[in-house]
């Protein structure tokens, strides 16, 4: 049959009757069309360069056409209902490919880097096993509205899409999405007006898009754990009906035109909030924002503030907080107990610290340049099983240094079970010195810094 061009081998005889190739057998060289139902296997000497359209409906085949042969005629392909297909070839080994039905077989779709692909193809509503639809780096300009079909589908990947101008309001019909990436896409302007809810979801990330504002019912709209604003540079506002209670990180970091937060803020649950790089002026931080109880990073770095108000004391669970390059601040208030981490690099006019605010943990107040901030003692936080002290400017020991001697050695006598005690940080070590020799200073020239680990 070295003709032969068309192959059909119907299957309708149910589970019970299984029909296998022998091992020796050969499919006709010229063949053009195969149609084989329920086929577990393709031989491994299948070699179908002439083949045109293959139809595979409901087989049991898990890997189409092995090898690195190239189908050069091969156009239509169809696997629909292959509940067991693991891969298929590589497009560039089809470059003829105009159709592939995938349909109830398709679980991830990775197009990622795809320059030609522009347009999705109309989705189905019984594409039930897709969980994975990544188009990063690709020129598509818009989704279809029936993505919202797509009901299993849980990691959404629409990263530098730099065409992608808007989102159809079904995308937020998705009800097991838990990451959507529109990072980088600076051409999208519109998140629609959304009607569902991300009810599961664990990120949204719109970092670096063209946005200029959030939907006004964004409180209703959008149920994610993460939601990531980061060098959007055209956002403007955030909504006042922000306060979505599912939202535990909210970042909105170097969003030059963003002058000012929202009022409603304390019905939020956040445990992270990045502000730094906005701009923010003074009077920008509404009071709500002391209400967030369960707030555990704050940053507010590179903002045009001048000082922090008094109601951070009322964030008992802050961890973390940075005030770096904060260029107007002149002030910082008594600060939670609760702290952990702080920073408050490169503010040049900063002149108070409230006696409360001297805190033992302290990391940085490296070039706060006014007097009397150089002379405090400010030790480091632990970090990755070492502890550090930064003390800028000082020239006696530190106060809270318990244990001093004149000379080159000093013993102290630990308690029992020392190592056992879960506050337990490390040993900070100081030690002031005068050098004679120049060469030795040359040598020797950090006179005020110095790292431990325990």
């Amino acid at each position: 049959m070295k003709k032969l061009r068309l192959l059909k081998v119907y299957y309708s005889l149910g589970d019970g009757h299984k029909m296998s190739l022998p091992k020796d057998f050969e499919f006709p060289p010229n063949l053009n069309y195969l149609h084989w139902e329920s086929l577990v296997s393709l031989p491994s000497n299948f070699h179908g360069e002439k083949l045109v359209a293959i139809n595979l409906k409901s087989s049991n085949i898990k890997e189409l056409l092995k090898g690195e042969k190239c189908f050069a005629e091969l156009k239509f392909i169809d696997l629909s209902n292959s509940q067991q297909l693991i891969k298929i070839p590589k497009f560039s080994r089809m470059p003829k490919l105009e159709k592939l039905n995938l349909e109830e077989a398709l679980e991830s779709l990775v197009l990622e880097g795809c320059s030609n692909f522009e347009k999705l193809p109309e989705i189905q509503k019984n594409m039930e096993n897709l969980w994975n639809l990544n188009l990063d780096d690709t020129p598509i300009k818009e989704l279809s509205c029936l993505i919202g079909h797509l009901s299993r589908l849980q990691f959404l990947d629409l990263s530098k899409c730099k065409n992608l101008r808007s989102v159809p309001s079904s995308i937020l019909q998705l009800k097991s999405l838990r990451l959507c990436f529109l990072s980088d896409c600076s051409n999208l302007e519109i998140f629609s007006e959304i009607i569902g809810d991300m009810e599961h979801s664990k990120g949204l990330s719109l970092r670096e898009s063209a946005i200029t504002e959030l939907s006004s019912s964004i409180e209703r709209q959008i149920c994610v754990a993460r939601l990531d604003l980061s060098n959007c540079e055209n956002l403007e506002t955030l909504p006042n009906s922000i306060g979505m209670t599912c939202v535990s990180e909210l970042v909105v970091r170097n969003c030059p035109k963003l002058h000012k937060l929202p009022d409603n803020l304390r019905s939020m649950q956040l445990k992270e909030l990045d502000v730094s790089g906005c701009n923010l002026m003074a009077g920008a931080i509404p009071d709500d924002l002391w209400c967030l109880f369960s707030l555990q990073r704050l940053n507010v770095s590179g903002n045009n503030i001048d000082c922090i108000p008094d109601g951070i004391i009322r964030l008992s669970r802050l961890h973390f907080l940075f005030m770096n390059y904060c260029l107007m601040l002149k002030e910082i208030p008594e600060l939670p107990s609760s702290l952990r981490w702080i920073e408050a690099r490169g503010c040049p006019l900063l002149e108070t610290l409230s006696s409360d605010a001297k805190h033992p943990l302290w990391s940085s107040l490296r070039n706060c340049l006014k007097s009397q901030i150089q002379d405090f003692e400010c030790p480091i936080i632990w970090m990755h099983n070492c502890v550090s002290v930064f003390i800028p400017g000082s020239r006696e020991i530190p106060e809270w240094i318990s244990h001093k001697n004149m000379g080159n050695e000093i013993t102290i006598d630990l308690p029992k079970n020392w190592y056992e005690d879960n506050n337990f940080l490390g040993f900070a070590l100081f030690c002031h010195h005068v050098l004679v020799d120049d060469d030795i200073c040359k040598a020797f020239q950090c006179d005020h810094y110095k790292i431990y680990d325990y």
